[in-house]
């Protein structure tokens, strides 16, 4: 029984990931950003082809010792794994495509000025223009990292679709940016035409 301990022994790092109490917490706890994600996925793959080399049956003396079940088990292992990889993918994915289509929404509402606005409403909307601009940036690198989430969903599912569609969220954003270039050009025209008006009253006072 002493090499049927040993063959036992070997085969003991193989059903770690089993041991877990919930695989989903684990996943969720130690995937946070794309790099851990699609490093996962890797060493996951990785494993599953050098599990599929290990032999059917094991022979130890006069013992035949089947494999089948044990491989059948990290099957189940690995799937359990990988869906919990998309499953807290997704999560993170629809919690960040909320939070840029919040912003969009908000963006476009904060670039408006009143009818015939005063030279202090027009240098108020320029200086909310320029926060608004730095929180673009913030919300520009979100979904990019979207599109990296939404490629790495697809190649992992072996289809596109497995991956959430980022077509109409990239589309109001697209339109946003056209909002913002109007918006900056409408204020930037303003902010001349009122100088203009200043400077003509000043020079009528001389």
């Amino acid at each position: 029984f002493h090499k049927l301990d040993e063959l036992a022994a070997s085969l003991e790092p193989w059903v770690g990931l089993g041991r877990l109490h919930n695989v989903d917490e684990f996943v969720q706890r130690n995937c946070t950003n794309v790099s851990e994600w699609e490093a996962n996925y890797s060493a996951l793959k990785a494993r599953r082809k050098e599990s599929d080399k290990l032999p059917n049956v094991f022979k130890v003396d006069c013992v035949t010792v089947s494999l089948v079940p044990f491989k059948a088990a990290l099957d189940d292992q690995y799937a359990r794994v990988s869906g919990a990889l998309a499953g807290s993918m997704k999560a993170a994915f629809e919690a960040q495509r909320a939070e840029v289509e919040a912003f969009v929404r908000e963006a476009r509402g904060a670039l408006h000025l009143p009818p015939a606005p005063s030279y202090e409403q027009i240098f108020e909307a320029r200086q909310a223009r320029a926060l608004l601009k730095e929180r673009m940036r913030g919300a520009e690198d979100t979904l990019r990292e979207l599109s990296e989430k939404s490629k790495l969903l697809s190649n992992a599912g072996g289809s596109s679709s497995a991956a959430p569609d980022l077509g109409p969220l990239r589309a109001e954003w697209d339109e946003l940016d056209v909002s913002v270039e109007a918006f900056d050009g409408m204020v930037a025209a303003l902010m001349a035409d009122r100088k203009a008006g200043i400077s003509e009253r000043v020079a009528e006072g001389e």
